[in-house]
C-alpha cells in the first residue's frame, strides 16, 4: 500500500520540484526560458532563443523584439517600426507624411500630438501643470517638452494668463482650455510657432 501511494504521489513531487527550482543551463546558472543561455547573458530571458540572434544590435533578441530591424525601437512611438516608417523621427501613425526633398520630416501644417494645458505631459490637466508653467516663466526651470501644451489659452504665446486660465477652469468654473483637449495634433498657427518637440501622448 505504501509503495502504491508513493508511486501515485511521485508526479506531484516532480511538479513541485520543477516549480521550486527554475531551469538551469548546463553551466549551472539560472536559465528561465530553458534555452541553454544563462539569464544574465540571455537577450530574451522569457523566450527561448538559443542562437541569441539580434539583427539590429539593440540588445534585444529578434524573437522578443517588436522591431527586430530597428535599433531605435520605434523612437517616435507611433506604432510603426523605424525601418518601415515613412518618417522614423516623427509621430505619424497614419503614415501620410513623408520626408521632403531636404529629408526634413517635420511638416509645417501641424504640431503635436499634445493635450492643451498638460504642461507635464502626463495625460491630465491639473494644478501641477500650472505650477510647472509658472516655474518655467518665473524661476528659470526647464521649459515643457511641448511648449504648445503650456499655451492654455491658445493665444499663440505662453505667459501668466495661461496658468491662470488652467487654475480658473479647475477650481472656479472657468472655460476649459481650447482644443486639443485629447491627445491630438494641432494646425493652429500659434501652436506651430511655439512648437512641440516631444511626442509624449498617443491617440
Amino acid at each position: 500500500m505504501k509503495n502504491l501511494l508513493a508511486t501515485a504521489l511521485l508526479p506531484v513531487f516532480v511538479l513541485i520540484s520543477l516549480a521550486a527550482d527554475p531551469p538551469v543551463a548546463l553551466s549551472g546558472c539560472p536559465d528561465r526560458d530553458g534555452d541553454g543561455v544563462c539569464n544574465d547573458d540571455d537577450n530574451c530571458i522569457l523566450t527561448s532563443n538559443p542562437d541569441q540572434a539580434d539583427a539590429d544590435g539593440d540588445g534585444r533578441g529578434d524573437v522578443c523584439d517588436d522591431c527586430p530591424a530597428d535599433p531605435e525601437n520605434d523612437i517616435d512611438h507611433d506604432g510603426v517600426c523605424g525601418d518601415v516608417d515613412t518618417c522614423p523621427n516623427l509621430w505619424n501613425p497614419d503614415q501620410l507624411q513623408a520626408a521632403g526633398p531636404d529629408g526634413n520630416c517635420r511638416p509645417a501644417e501641424w504640431v503635436g500630438p499634445f493635450i492643451r494645458g498638460d504642461s507635464q505631459g502626463d495625460f491630465h490637466v491639473q494644478i501641477g501643470d500650472a505650477v510647472l508653467t509658472l516655474n518655467w516663466l518665473f524661476l528659470g526651470t526647464p521649459e515643457p517638452r511641448c511648449v504648445a501644451s503650456a499655451d492654455a489659452s491658445a493665444d499663440g504665446r505662453v505667459d501668466i494668463s495661461d496658468p491662470i486660465w488652467t487654475l480658473a477652469w479647475l477650481f472656479m468654473g472657468g472655460a476649459p482650455p481650447p482644443e486639443p483637449n485629447e491627445c491630438e495634433l494641432s494646425s493652429t498657427t500659434g501652436d506651430i510657432s511655439l512648437g512641440c518637440e516631444g511626442w509624449f501622448c498617443d491617440q
